[in-house]
């Protein structure tokens, strides 16, 4: 038990190596209706590409050996240790932080910097009306505490959805013909050209279109295509964003949306999520989904891997909050018949997470992840 937050035995120890996983590209069906049954129309990655591998840490730095040939002397009473160099000179380092000349205490490189990036992963499948409306009941209780207890913290937030369609085929259809969506869709936006963002897998959220969507674009302030500290209207920004619609293609890929948002390569200057991922802060994944995730190439270790390796495979820094259908276990969340270990099972392989249902109150899992932060960052 750690501040309150229960430590649940993972498969993944301390001591696991992480492996960057190669971003398959696969197309997508704007309208082809939601199956759990098309595997074997998916190919898998080239078993040939190369993979890179880092330790999962606790953010401590590794203690480096004496170069000096000289075995260190240390002071009882004061906690000191004293190295004599080659040339004479000492030099001392004291257990409260590394000292420079004039005797100031340098900041120990694990210090918590009072920063925190937010990923909500929402499906945007037509069955997630029950997931949509308790994420919205969640909202203003998650505002008011990022208002009061993260007041001053550097935040960043941002919407990812679980595919690259953009929009409804038959109002793009509509609105080539006539200007509209032909009352389908009253507020159907005719008038936005998608760019390349719009129609990137795991790029932040700005607008969505179709169904049960924002279908205008979110104020969201800054550039970026999410939210950052100081963003007027924080709530109504929010919200805005969260509102993916129910226009998903076939072929959704939640987890691979939660794994291309915080990738190298959409993080990169200049790239649709642009430094939206930042190496001191924490991370927090709060995914929704029903069904499965058929299409995200992997197991769940290796999702696992390549979400820690983001971080520098420092698992303290990470929480996962994934909240799927049990229907398949027997619980009256849901309706699919297929299996959904795998996503159960890399929610199990985070250190810091909770997998439960989209049925449920979101609030105390959201609770649970703030307050590991807040807990995590007092303790460093």
């Amino acid at each position: 038990m750690i501040q309150g937050v229960q430590r649940r035995v993972r498969r993944v120890g301390a001591a696991l190596l992480l492996a960057a996983c190669t971003i398959p590209d696969q197309g997508e069906s704007a309208t082809a209706p939601d199956s759990d049954d098309t595997l074997e129309s998916v190919s898998g990655p080239d078993s040939s590409s190369e993979s890179s591998f880092v330790t999962i840490t606790d953010g401590t730095p590794p203690t480096t050996g004496d170069t000096t040939g000289v075995e260190p002397t240390t002071d009882d009473t004061s906690g000191t240790t004293t190295d004599e160099t080659t040339d004479g000179t000492e030099t001392s380092d004291t257990t409260g932080g590394a000292s420079d000349t004039s005797g100031n205490t340098t900041e120990s490189p694990n210090a918590c910097k009072k920063k925190i990036d937010i990923l909500f992963a929402v499906d945007n499948n037509g069955h997630m009306t029950t997931a949509h409306y308790n994420f919205g009941q969640m909202l203003p209780h998650f505002i008011d505490r990022v208002e009061t207890e993260f007041a001053d913290w550097d935040y960043h937030m941002m919407v990812v959805k679980g595919d690259e369609v953009w929009g409804n085929e038959y109002c793009e259809e509509r609105c080539e013909l006539v200007g509209n969506c032909d009352g389908a869709i009253e507020d159907y936006p005719c008038d936005h050209e998608p760019d390349a963002c719009d129609m990137t897998l795991g790029a932040g959220v700005t607008i969505s279109a179709g169904s049960a969507a924002s279908n205008t674009l979110c104020p969201i302030e800054g550039g970026k295509r999410y939210i950052q500290t100081g963003q007027t209207d924080l709530e109504e920004t929010l919200d805005c964003t969260r509102m993916v619609g129910f226009s998903g293609g076939l072929e959704r890929r939640q987890v691979q949306s939660v794994l291309d948002a915080v990738s190298p390569e959409l993080n990169a200057p200049g790239a649709c999520n642009d430094g939206f991922l930042r190496e001191d802060a924490y991370l927090i994944v709060f995914m929704m989904m029903v069904q499965n995730d058929h299409f995200t190439m992997g197991t769940s270790q290796e999702w696992a891997e390549t979400l820690l390796a983001t971080k520098g495979g420092k698992f303290d820094k990470v929480f996962l909050v994934g909240l799927f259908e049990d229907h398949y276990k027997g619980g009256d969340c849901g309706s699919s018949s297929y299996s959904n270990d795998d996503v159960y099972d890399w929610v199990d392989e985070i250190y810091h997470s909770y997998g439960g249902t989209y049925c449920e109150d979101y609030i105390p899992h959201m609770d649970e992840a703030l307050n590991y932060v807040l807990d995590d960052c007092e303790a460093s």
